[in-house]
Formats: structure tokens, C-alpha cells, sequence
């Protein structure tokens, strides 16, 4: 592969490594500013998590989510953040397709919290799983393009 065509993908890359990072970022703070009973109502209601972890999860996703989703937008520890990431994307895939696969009586998939977009769990198991594949392509940047790692390495 000629140069110019590696450092088209890293700038693509270093692109796209923006919407998961975004999505992440946005979906944990409009969580984490909000009552965490909000956000456990919303597990509740997929029926598969036991009522001892909803508590903790309701907690501990948001700021997961806004952490690693802000080190993916800045470029930190971008192969760890992108690994993170696509764990994360992929459990809610998990997530959303029992509820759909099982037609769980569910209008809002409950991912940006109570103020923010309102998607139905189909519609956020494809951009979840759009969001799942750029994070496994991410692992393959090398160049780290417009990355707080990048700029970490030149000192």
C-alpha cells in the first residue's frame, strides 16, 4: 500500500473515530447529570439484568460511557479506548437485540437518558453496530492521526 493511500485511511480513521467517541460522550453525560433511578428504570425494563447490579450499572455505565468516549474523541489511549469501546457498543448490541428479537413492549431504548434523542431499540442496534465496526477498524490506525497519542510520541 502506497503512502498516500495510508495516510487517506488514517485521516478517515482519524475522522470517524470522532462518532463513537461522540456518541459515548454524549449518551454517558446526558445520563450522568440525571437521577440515576431514571437510568435504572430504563434496565428494568429489558428484563434481563438482576435487580442487584441495576443499581451499580445505573451508576457506573454513564461515566464509563463519558470517559471512554472522551479519550476516543481526544485520541488518548486511543487502541484501549477503541477496545473499551467496542466492548461497550457490543454489549449494547447484545442488549437491544434480545429486546427486539424478543418484542419488548419498548417505544425508547433509553441510551441518551430522558433528554436526549429518542430512538427505538432497532433503530439504536444499527447505529450501535455501525459504531461497533468503526471502533474494530480503529484498532488498525496505526498513525493515530490528530490524537493526543500522536502528540504524546513527537516529545
Amino acid at each position: 500500500m502506497n503512502a498516500s493511500v495510508r495516510t487517506g485511511i488514517s485521516r478517515a480513521l482519524a475522522v470517524l473515530r470522532i462518532l463513537p467517541g461522540a456518541v459515548l460522550a454524549v449518551s454517558g453525560y446526558l445520563k450522568a447529570v440525571r437521577p440515576a433511578a431514571e437510568f435504572a428504570a430504563v434496565l428494568e425494563s429489558y428484563w434481563i439484568f438482576p435487580a442487584a447490579l441495576v443499581r451499580p450499572a445505573s451508576v457506573l455505565v454513564p461515566w464509563v460511557e463519558l470517559v471512554v468516549g472522551l479519550s476516543l474523541l481526544v485520541g488518548f489511549s486511543t487502541g484501549s479506548s477503541a477496545i473499551l469501546a467496542a466492548g461497550l457498543y457490543a454489549s449494547f448490541v447484545a442488549v437491544l437485540a434480545q429486546a427486539v428479537f424478543r418484542k419488548l413492549p419498548m417505544t425508547d431504548c433509553g441510551c441518551f437518558g430522558q433528554v436526549g434523542p429518542h430512538l427505538q431499540p432497532i433503530q439504536a442496534l444499527s447505529l450501535d453496530a455501525a459504531l461497533l465496526v468503526i471502533c474494530l477498524f480503529l484498532l488498525f490506525d496505526r498513525e493515530r492521526r490528530w490524537s493526543v497519542d500522536r502528540w504524546i510520541q513527537k516529545d
